[in-house]
């Protein structure tokens, strides 16, 4: 982002009323696109930042993509392996559990 227009969005996000997100709020649950330019603004950097988000629902999104245009060039996987072990035998769970062997 260049200067000027950090210096532009910052003086318009910082003369956001709630009356505006009110509104904005009432335009999304209606499907309709947020009218107000200033509130435009804060949503899209809001959402540039939740993108940095380590495990957010934008960062993990942009993986997915990532993911599916790396299956695109290089081919997909050719097998699929989910490991899950059972905990009916491992001595640390059976001791959460209360489970205590003897001998």
């Amino acid at each position: 982002m260049q200067r000027n227009n950090f210096e532009r969005d910052n003086l318009a996000m910082a003369s956001i009323t709630v009356a505006d997100l009110r509104q904005a709020e009432a335009e999304e649950g209606r499907k309709e696109p947020i009218s107000n330019e200033r509130v435009r603004a804060l949503r899209k950097h809001v959402t540039a930042a939740n993108g940095r988000v380590v495990g957010s629902d934008t960062a993990r999104a942009r993986y997915r993509g990532m993911i599916w245009g790396t299956c695109l060039i290089l081919g997909g996987p050719s097998l699929w392996l989910t490991i899950n072990p059972a905990d009916v035998h491992d001595p640390v769970a059976q001791i959460f559990i209360g489970e205590h062997r003897h001998g």
